[in-house]
């Protein structure tokens, strides 16, 4: 199932904010916006509480979902005009196209280990089009559920370089714990698609181990993210898709290497000092590693690179932190 990312625009400010109307849900923006620059779909269905095909009956002007033009009205439908009807708690649904147990739990009510509980041996991540799943009343409470811990959400990827089915670790913190999330990989500021669920630690801590697709193409750069059942979604900063190393090809293993030393703030690139005084750029390094740090580098060594400062300029594939020499 592809979803669409949310930028790194500023969040949209949008104006008015419709009454409640009792029992009725309806969408928190007022019925007609003003495109702003930065503005995405995504943005807007996140923060009117709208379905994006909702928003796009409503505004049959829309030509290109990826590029919305600044100052187009938008007509803004109710929450529950997200729908052609209105959903009814019944006890089944026919899996129709683009439907996930994620988009399911978010369209119900219900959260996505209810979901699992009432359709043993599913396909969490193909559902198969006409299948009837069962909808549960009301989401049973997870057993090491608990509240949401406070804080903004965050997300981390490592390394920040790979080839093509590299792997790669997911990592976030202050989540809310037992619930279940989504990992996703996708282009930046495009689409992504399902790679994972895994559920939050009692700590609110989240891990998952996935890998660079292998149809990612070298010299692209790819985002991982992780996306709540509650329709919140994390995108972590890009990840660098490099060529993956031929041990057939003469020379390639020449482009492997592993050296050690001390960060130091580069011209454009952050640089690392080895102890006998030799000097390489790095690129791709993970930003929870700072200035001073004494690390153990894993990488290849560029071709081609805008950093060129020092012997070389290494494309990190893993870095950590090492023991500096005694003096």
């Amino acid at each position: 199932m592809l979803r669409y990312l949310l930028t790194a625009a500023a969040a949209v400010a949008l104006s008015a904010v419709l009454p409640g109307s009792g029992a009725q849900a309806q969408s928190p923006c007022a019925d007609e916006y003003i495109v702003q620059p930065g503005d995405t779909l995504y943005q807007l269905t996140q923060q009117c509480r709208v379905r994006l095909s909702a928003l796009l009956r409503a505004n049959p002007q829309i030509s290109d979902i990826h590029d919305i033009p600044v100052g187009m009205r938008l007509t803004i439908p109710g929450f529950d005009g997200g729908r052609d009807e209105a959903p009814e708690r019944g006890p089944a649904h026919e899996i129709a196209p683009g439907d996930t147990l994620f988009s399911l739990a978010e369209e119900y009510g219900v959260n996505v280990d209810a979901l699992l509980e009432a359709n043993p041996g599913i396909e969490t991540d193909d559902l198969e089009i006409g299948l009837t799943i069962r909808i549960p009343g009301s989401a049973p409470d997870s057993g090491d559920a608990g509240d949401p811990i406070a804080g903004e959400p965050t997300i981390n990827v490592q390394p920040l370089a790979g080839g093509p089915g590299a792997p790669i670790t997911v990592s976030g913190e202050k989540y809310t714990p037992g619930r279940t999330v989504e990992i996703g990989v996708g282009p930046p500021q495009s689409e992504w698609r399902s790679l994972d669920r895994v559920r939050v630690r009692p700590n609110g801590e989240v891990e998952a181990h996935v890998a660079i697709p292998e149809s990612a193409r070298p010299g692209r750069q790819v985002v991982f993210v992780i996306h709540t059942d509650t329709g919140r979604t994390q995108v972590s900063q890009p990840v660098d898709v490099v060529a993956n190393r031929d041990p057939d090809r003469p020379g390639d293993g020449d482009q492997a290497r592993t050296e050690v030393g001390r960060l130091t703030e580069g011209t454009e690139c952050p640089v690392l000092r080895t102890p006998d005084g030799r000097t390489y750029s790095l690129s791709g390094v993970d930003p929870q590693f700072d200035t001073g740090d004494y690390v153990r580098v894993r990488g290849r060594t560029a071709e081609i690179s805008f950093c060129m400062e020092g012997e070389a300029t290494i494309e990190v594939e893993q870095m950590t932190r090492a023991q500096p020499p005694r003096s």
